[in-house]
Formats: C-alpha cells, sequence, structure tokens
C-alpha cells in the first residue's frame, strides 16, 4: 500500500542523508535532521492511526510513548539555537525522554504478548468462521464436570441433511445458517438449568458449541432417565426454526438428537465418539433421537479393536452354526456360520456392535478372510464325519469389497484345505449392493464361477430387491424373518411369501425362509412348496462340537415331521 512505500522511501532518505553526515558540518547537518524527524513524526503517526482503526488494542502504550520522545526531541533543538536556556534539565531532556519511551515501549510489547496470547486462545476454543465455542471449549468443561463426580450427559443435535445443503448454498451462507440456528437453540437452552454453562461469561454464558457440519453440543448434569432427556431435547428442537430463506429459497429444516452418557470413562473423545454413533442411528429413528447407553455392550474403542485382532491372529474366536433344514426330507441341508467371542471377558458383548468396530477401525476384512478359512476347516471336519453334502453359509458385507482379490484369496482358501466349492455359500445383504454396483456384479460372477453359491439375503426388505436378480447370478434367495413371525395370522405376509417362492422356483433359484418358530409355521411352509428353513424351532446358533453332536441326532427331526 502507499504507506508502505511512503516509509521505504523515508528509510532511504534517512540512509542517504545520514552518509552524507560524515561529509557536512553539523551547523548543516543538525536542521536537515530535526526536518527529517517532522515527516518520521507524520509517518508514524500515520502508521499507528491506521492500526488502531484495525483493532490495534495493545497499541495505547507505544502511542504514549512516543509523547515523551516528541517533548523530549522538541526541547534540545530549541536549546542549541538559543530559545531556552542552557540548564542541566534541558541538556538531558532527550535523554530523559528516551528512557520513558523505552519503559513504555516496554509495557506495549509486554501487552502485545498478552493481547496475542487471548486471541491464540480464543482462536483455539472458538470456531473461526461462526465464532462459536467449538469442542475444545466443551471438552474443558467436560474434564472439570468429571473432576468433581457430576453427572455428564452429551447432548448433540444436528441439522439434518446440512452436508447436502452445502452443495447448493455458500459457506458463507452456511455459516450464517449455522449462526441463526445456534442463537435459537442457546435460548432454548437458556431456560432450562440442568444444561451447564460451557465459559465462564456472566454476559453471555454459553451452553452451546459448534462442532461443525451442522452439529451442536450441549452438556446434561441433571442426574435422570433417557426417556425424560430424550423428551426435553424433542420439546427443544420442536421450538426451532423449520424453514430459513437464502434469496427467495425457503429450505425446509429438520434436526435430529444423539444422547451419550459419560459414566465413569473420563474419555472425552470416547463419550464423543459415542455421541456420533447415537447421531448416527438417529438417523433411521422415526422420532429423530439416538442414544448411546454406557453398558459394555458398546465399548468401541482402540484397546476393545486391538484385542478382536489378536483374538483373530490366535484363533481366540470361534464359529457357531445354526441349521438349515430341508423342508422336503426333513434333514439338516447346511448351517449359517455365526461368529461368537467365547472369551467369558466378552461375552456380554454384542456380536453385531463387534463387526461395526471391525469396520470402523479396518480390521473388517481381516476378520472375514478368517471366518471364511474356519468355515473351510469345519467343512473338511464335516465331511470325515460323513456328512459329504453339508453347506456352510458365509455373510458378507459391503466392506469386504475391500479386500483386494476376494474372489482368488477364497479360492487359494479352498485349494488349501480342499473343500468343494459348492459346499461353500455367502449370504449377500442389500447394504453390499448400495456403493459399487460394477465391483459387486464382477465379485458375484466370480464367486459363481468358482461353483460357490451366493445368497440374497433378508429379501423382500429392499426397495430393489428385485432388480438384483435380473443383474446378479444368485443361486439362492433367503426370506427375512420380519415376514415369517406373524405369518399364520397374517394374509397379507402368506401372499408375499407364496409370491416370492413361486417367483424363486420360476427362476431356477432355491429359497431359504429364516426366523421359524413354531411348528405351524414350518406346516405352513411346508404347504408353501419352501425349499429349506431355519429358526429356533430346529436350534439356535451351537458351537461345532455341539452342533456335530445336533447333527448326529437329526434323526429325531423325522419323527417330529408327522406331529408338524
Amino acid at each position: 500500500c502507499w504507506r508502505y512505500k511512503m516509509s521505504i522511501a523515508l528509510l532511504w532518505l534517512m540512509f542517504t542523508l545520514a552518509v552524507c553526515s560524515l561529509f557536512i558540518p553539523e551547523n548543516i547537518a543538525a536542521p536537515i535532521f530535526f526536518g527529517v524527524m517532522v515527516l518520521l513524526y507524520i509517518t508514524c503517526i500515520i502508521l499507528i492511526y491506521n492500526k488502531l482503526r484495525s483493532g490495534f488494542r495493545w497499541a495505547k502504550f507505544y502511542v504514549l510513548s512516543w509523547i515523551p520522545l516528541i517533548f523530549g526531541a522538541a526541547i534540545q533543538p530549541m536549546e542549541l539555537t538559543g530559545v531556552l536556556p542552557y540548564t542541566f534539565a534541558t541538556r538531558h531532556a532527550f535523554l530523559v525522554a528516551i528512557l520513558c519511551e523505552v519503559i513504555l515501549m516496554a509495557m506495549a510489547l509486554a501487552d502485545r504478548v498478552r493481547y496475542q496470547r487471548e486471541r491464540a486462545l480464543y482462536h483455539a476454543t472458538h470456531t473461526q468462521q461462526t465464532r462459536l465455542l467449538n469442542s475444545s471449549k466443551l471438552k474443558q468443561a467436560f474434564m472439570a464436570l468429571q473432576s468433581q463426580n457430576r453427572s455428564t450427559t452429551l447432548c448433540l443435535i444436528k441439522i439434518r441433511h446440512f452436508n447436502s445443503l452445502n452443495t447448493i448454498i455458500t459457506s458463507s451462507q452456511g455459516y450464517t445458517l449455522i449462526k441463526h440456528i445456534a442463537k435459537e437453540l442457546e435460548l432454548e437452552l437458556s431456560h432450562e438449568r440442568e444444561f451447564t454453562n460451557l465459559e465462564t461469561d456472566l454476559n453471555t454464558s454459553p451452553r452451546l458449541a459448534d462442532l461443525s457440519s451442522g452439529v451442536f453440543a450441549c452438556i446434561s448434569t441433571k442426574t435422570q432417565n433417557q426417556e425424560m432427556l430424550e423428551t426435553l431435547l424433542t420439546k427443544i428442537i420442536s421450538s426451532l426454526p423449520k424453514q430459513y430463506e437464502i434469496k427467495g429459497l425457503n429450505l425446509q429444516l429438520s434436526y435430529s438428537i444423539g444422547i451419550s452418557s459419560a459414566g465413569k470413562t473420563n474419555d472425552f473423545e470416547y463419550w464423543l465418539k459415542r455421541g456420533y454413533l447415537a447421531l448416527k442411528k438417529a438417523k433411521g429413528s422415526v422420532n429423530q433421537v439416538g442414544s448411546s447407553s454406557n453398558g459394555n455392550n458398546l465399548m468401541m474403542d482402540v484397546a476393545l479393536a486391538a484385542k478382536l485382532q489378536q483374538a483373530i491372529k490366535t484363533n481366540q474366536l470361534a464359529l457357531y452354526y445354526q441349521p438349515q433344514i430341508n423342508l422336503l426330507s426333513n434333514h439338516v441341508s447346511g448351517a449359517e456360520a455365526l461368529l461368537r467371542w467365547p472369551d467369558p471377558t466378552y461375552s456380554n458383548l454384542s456380536i453385531e456392535e463387534l463387526i461395526i468396530l471391525a469396520e470402523h477401525t479396518g480390521i473388517i476384512n481381516e476378520l472375514t478372510l478368517w471366518v471364511i478359512e474356519q468355515a473351510c476347516k469345519d467343512i473338511v471336519e464335516l465331511t470325515k464325519n460323513g456328512y459329504n453334502e453339508h453347506t456352510i453359509s458365509v455373510n458378507l458385507s459391503a466392506k469386504n469389497l475391500t479386500i483386494n482379490n476376494l474372489a482368488e484369496k477364497v479360492e487359494n482358501i479352498l485349494i488349501k484345505y480342499q473343500v468343494p466349492a459348492h459346499l461353500l455359500k455367502f449370504e449377500l445383504t442389500e447394504s453390499a449392493f448400495v456403493d459399487s454396483q460394477d465391483a459387486l456384479i464382477k465379485l458375484v460372477d466370480e464367486l459363481t464361477a468358482l461353483g460357490i453359491k451366493v445368497v440374497l439375503d433378508d429379501f423382500g426388505t429392499g426397495y430393489a430387491s428385485l432388480s438384483y436378480l435380473v443383474n446378479y447370478h444368485f443361486s439362492e434367495l433367503k426370506i427375512d424373518k420380519s415376514f415369517v413371525f406373524d405369518l399364520p395370522n397374517n394374509p397379507t405376509h402368506q401372499v408375499i411369501v407364496q409370491t416370492a417362492i413361486d417367483m424363486a422356483h420360476n427362476l431356477n433359484l432355491s429359497i431359504t425362509i429364516e426366523g421359524v418358530e413354531t411348528q405351524e409355521i414350518h406346516h405352513l411352509l411346508k404347504d408353501m412348496n419352501a425349499d429349506s428353513a431355519q429358526g429356533y424351532l430346529y436350534a439356535k446358533a451351537l458351537p461345532y462340537t455341539d452342533y456335530l453332536h445336533f447333527l448326529k441326532s437329526q434323526y429325531s427331526l423325522k419323527m417330529l415331521d408327522s406331529s408338524f
């Protein structure tokens, strides 16, 4: 800018005159020196004024430091020119002025350091764009409450589909939206005493933190049951704006809630992660509320993932088998392999949540390959015991598609254990069909080419299930248990199941019905001409040794058939 250029020009002028003063008399150099000082003062005043306009808060001491210097500099030439009489005070006025300036400059420097530290702290505890408190302040409040042994329940409130909104609005418009919602939400929270202040500012008393991407956080310190807190938060979000206008466009807004209780963990990251998991659950919730309790069944941490990985490497996991009954012969035709962790320490852990943990930590593929290999080992053992046509089904998820050359790895396992390919089945759920259609079509074709049967699991629950039958080479369909529990008393479900059975047979596919728990359902499925069934009526998932005993006693099923 022009001020910078003016300062550079003045510096060059002073440097040039300083060199010239070495060769010219003092009586000529002194007036020039004092004349240049006037320009220097003017330049400094312009620069300081410009800084003050931009919030140069610590400049007050710097400005004051020039006052004694100006007066001291004025007294010295006046004494030299005879305007003021020569005295000790007038002779050393400039030196005194310099000492005062040094003191005030030191104070200005100290104030500047303090100001910079305050700014750094502000930026560390506030989001730069919205100027709201961030996760650092949330963590500070959490640790303070934990040290006082007070109840700490994290409440996350998210603007639903905010990331999608960001594709049609600008960043600045998005930040304005966040600040607008935050203002309304802060007002609602201020009416409830159970939400703690995150900052000791008596003027604002903020209770809300901005976690970015349209997610807000607050902390409830009241000891209460989950339902009461959910009711309160639902009431709060019902008062938030449902519409927001941007350049004539009325955006429709909705919100979801995630709740996480801290317990005695003293781990902020774990507490916050559980809150995000609860938000994820809320996506598919009718009331848009998700919660994550502090029980041992949800220990989503790195330590548990490391133990799970170690269990995979040391074969501490096990496969349990639930039999699949051929409804025509009433014999066991196969079984579905279900993962278990027999260690008593982890007996209360949900396998579904362990699978989620494995997916989040990237060990799901390692776990899947272990399951496939263990299933092949058990097929070999079953063959040695005379069950030459007994099949085993293994579940695959969408995450397993990231395994490089999965079909080749499966083929190597089959060769390693000399397992006939037709005795191994893979069950695919609809979640595996969403992200990568082409990769999945290729995988199904490769597995089918090996002679492995691929099963479409939970058929009937997906909106596009019929299209899968056209694009994929499935060998079997599996009807979801949600259609089976009330089958005898639900004519609609009877029509759906019968139609699925007839369609599968017309497409030369076999069909398995899961969730069979009563003899009445078993008898009804036989009349419908279903191929196979599985459920608690026949057996729950059993360890391999117990399952082998079950197979040896399967002749009793024939005797039961008469009662069916």
